[in-house]
């Protein structure tokens, strides 16, 4: 299988989710669903090589120095892991107590949790960020390899996608 994405980092989190489902005019021991769930999952972040122009890399005449335009590190899906997560509290009224004992009917509500649980990992990924971790990682990285190919100056920039194709002419232009 022919990989094209650099995995740069990854985080494990912890995020606690609270969901609610009130009914009108009714009070929430006659009608209603509260759920807390405890999510744990990892979120990886990596650089996509697929989006690399012919004029990524640039190395000057005199092969001492070369140049590398990179896209901007991306969030992968978060991944929610079933068997450590769980749900931590579920207060539910009588007629909705009821209705779980005569259905057999899979709860839409475990869907809507594992929805809302990928996007607060994602938050939670990107508020200690993660994509700068991996974009720090990947600079490193490829700086090692640079030079121990023999090449004394290395410049690695990341760009937005939009932006890819002009900046790496800009960066080309640098060292022509």
């Amino acid at each position: 299988r022919d990989l094209s994405e650099y995995h740069a980092a990854t985080g494990q989190y912890q995020v606690v989710i609270d969901i609610q489902q009130d009914a009108k005019f009714l009070p929430d021991i006659i009608k209603g669903k509260r759920t807390i769930f405890l999510a744990i999952g990892s979120v990886d972040s990596y650089v996509d090589f697929r989006k690399l122009g012919d004029d990524a890399v640039s190395v000057s005449a005199d092969r001492k120095s070369v140049s590398i335009t990179l896209p901007r590190a991306q969030l992968s899906k978060p991944n929610v892991d079933p068997d450590q997560s769980r749900v931590l509290n579920q207060d539910l009224g009588v007629i909705d107590r009821l209705g779980n004992l005569f259905s057999d009917q899979p709860n839409p509500q475990n869907q809507q949790m594992y929805q809302v649980a990928e996007q607060r990992l994602a938050d939670a990924a990107r508020q200690v960020g993660l994509q700068k971790r991996a974009e720090d990682n990947t600079r490193a990285t490829l700086d090692k390899l640079m030079r121990s190919l023999g090449f004394t100056t290395v410049d690695i920039t990341f760009v937005n996608p939009a932006a890819g194709e002009n900046a790496a002419r800009a960066a080309l232009a640098r060292f022509l």
